[in-house]
């Protein structure tokens, strides 16, 4: 019985690494499950930057006619609130005041750290497998010699076709 305790606790060892190289690959921070989430991602921040670059180009175009025009220059200063020394402002009560326009500068996206399984718990796991292949080798006990021997000759259909020949010879 002793020497079978060893292979035992040799197969649910490898078990156990491979449950936890298993984990590590597809649930860990560095696998499948977490490069997919940072794909995403990225694709999302690609789609953002185009946005970006596309708001740019429509403030470079409105910061060319402030420049060339000077009184769009005045009329933008007057929507943000910005009066001349000798203008006033006129209030008409019961009328909502317009909001300032203000350009929108852009969204950031930041970069996060993907959704994963910490190491500790998938540790836990594959030892939690290695011992419960341990315990379940324990209780389920190999076949008696001579089964094995026979089905290592070719089975049942071998040892019946066995013990006839050897009844007839």
């Amino acid at each position: 019985m002793r020497t079978l305790l060893l292979p035992r606790l040799l197969a649910s060892a490898w078990l156990a690494l491979f449950v936890y190289a298993l984990l590590s690959v597809t649930l860990g921070p560095g696998g499948v499950a977490a490069a997919g989430e940072l794909e995403r991602g990225i694709s999302a921040m690609k789609a953002n930057l185009v946005a970006l670059e596309e708001k740019n180009r429509a403030l470079s175009a409105d910061l060319e006619a402030l420049r060339s025009d000077r009184d769009r220059g005045a009329r933008e200063a007057r929507a943000l609130g910005y009066l001349a020394e000798r203008e006033s402002e006129v209030v008409i009560v019961g009328r909502p005041r317009a909001e300032p326009l203000r350009p929108e500068a852009g969204q950031a996206l930041p970069a996060k750290s993907p959704a994963s399984v910490d190491d500790g718990s998938m540790k836990a796991l594959a030892g939690l497998a290695g011992l419960l292949s341990f315990a379940a080798s324990l209780v389920f006990r190999p076949l008696p010699q001579a089964q094995r021997s026979r089905r290592r000759r070719g089975g049942a259909a071998a040892a019946v076709a066995g013990t006839i020949l050897s009844s007839i010879l």
